[in-house]
């Protein structure tokens, strides 16, 4: 099949569902039963055997069935702001079903010739496949279908999205779409079967290797843990063994540990949740339900290098998010931040563009560096200011009331400012609560 005819039909694939903003992507296709992130800090359940399943699991642990077909497997799951999308193929042909958050689905068959490709992503816009001889990919506008094909001197392996920009992994190299015609020499993960996962910028592959990554200087190693499923929860390693999920220090000692009745058989991490599935049951646990080990170091915990937020009772951290009341400037925030000498403070607006002054957003990041390398990324949380601009007005309350009304998207740092009662739920109270902010 020429490249010529795949684009075509990839083109006639995407005109017969709905275009879409994928946000990332989660695929186990080593399991018949596995879990993935969902919506609103909740998570799904995909369950491959007579009839292929899926569940949403919210955080509050309740379990509703979303998805059932018969002589269907499911071969991927892509997760995007407002849609769960499933790839799957029974015998007859292979079809990309659409659930909506109101719980309607929409399907759409591929011709039965043509393969689903081994690995895609998305940002916002576009739409990537890795060609059949991976040597290509294929990016698909989802405005226009407008179709473009990005040839590399070595064969794709993987893609993948982070902060809206695609990469391609080759078997030595990483490369940029915005600049295919240049490698990105760095230290490259074993993705294996499985699309990777970040937690904030850093990368754990299926042996328990832990590499940071850098849009600039691609995937760098950092430490091998010794087990084949570790997460972090905020910024801190978990290692999982057998039926126990051990929480590790900075040298790989267990600090404290969470023990399961059955043999736990996948991992998901969703804000401050971890869900664990044992033999389809899922169990829902928070950093609370681990118990202590004795004679422990727990102050030496957190494994990952970053400065500390002092003298100021109003700022706090939750997890990779630093929480700053509306009015504080980036030189504001630099006198309270304690940091380890030969580091370097970098940060960026709600744009991702570098910034050095001026008042602090939602959605402004800051990045921190040791030796020039970098360490930890943290996102900036103003409550209330849903628009990002740094201060609660009228706006967000316009764009708290667009979202509730299913008018418009918010991004996930939007959506923890606007979670004002701290439910994990935006709803009509923080709304209320907002109003009374801005009045």
């Amino acid at each position: 099949m020429t490249k010529k005819i795949i684009v075509t039909l990839l083109s006639l694939l995407f005109l017969t569902y709905p275009l879409i903003n994928f946000i990332s992507i989660s695929a186990k296709t080593d399991y018949q039963n596995y879990l993935l992130s969902g919506f609103s800090y909740g998570f799904y359940r995909i369950i491959n055997d007579n009839k292929t399943t899926c569940t949403s699991i919210t955080s509050q642990g309740e379990e509703t069935t979303i998805f059932c077909k018969s002589d269907y497997e499911i071969s991927k799951a892509v997760t995007s702001q407002s849609y769960l999308y499933i790839l799957s193929h029974s015998d007859e042909n292979n079809a990309i079903f659409t659930l909506l958050r109101n719980g309607s689905v929409d399907a759409s068959y591929i011709p039965e010739d043509n393969v689903i490709p081994s690995s895609f992503t998305a940002n916002d816009n576009y739409i990537y496949f890795i060609g059949n001889d991976g040597n290509y990919t294929i990016s698909i506008k989802r405005n226009t279908l407008d179709t473009t094909t990005t040839f590399f001197s070595e064969s794709v392996k993987k893609l993948f999205c982070y902060n809206e920009k695609i990469y391609a992994v080759t078997t030595d190299s990483l490369y940029c779409l915005d600049n295919p015609n240049t490698a990105i020499r760095c230290d490259i993960p074993s993705f294996n079967n499985l699309e990777p996962v970040f937690y904030g910028n850093i990368f754990i592959d299926t042996n328990g290797t832990v590499y940071s990554f850098n849009p600039e200087s691609g995937f760098k190693y950092i430490k091998t843990l010794n087990y084949k499923k570790a997460f972090i929860l905020n910024d801190v390693y978990y290692g999982v063994s057998g039926n126990t999920i051990n929480k590790l220090s900075e040298n790989g000692s267990i600090v404290s540990k969470y023990s399961f009745s059955g043999n736990i058989d996948d991992i998901a991490v969703n804000g401050n949740k971890i869900a664990l599935l044992s033999s389809k049951n899922v169990k829902l646990i928070a950093e609370k339900d681990f118990i202590p080990i004795e004679n422990s170091k727990t102050e030496s915990s957190n494994p990952i290098s970053k400065p500390s937020f002092n003298g100021f009772t109003d700022y706090k951290t939750d997890g990779n998010y630093i929480i700053v009341p509306q009015g504080t400037t980036i030189a504001i925030l630099k006198k309270h931040i304690n940091s380890a000498k030969n580091s370097s403070l970098i940060f960026y607006d709600n744009k991702n563009k570098k910034t050095s002054s001026g008042n602090l957003g939602t959605g402004f990041s800051l990045e921190y560096y040791e030796n020039l390398s970098l360490k930890s990324k943290y996102i900036i949380i103003v409550m209330g200011d849903v628009t990002g601009e740094g201060s609660v007005n009228t706006g967000d309350k316009r764009r708290l009331t667009d979202y509730l009304l299913g008018k418009l998207e918010l991004t996930t740092p939007q959506k923890y400012a606007a979670d004002l009662d701290k439910s994990n739920v935006i709803d009509s109270l923080d709304l209320l609560l907002l109003n009374r902010l801005i009045s």
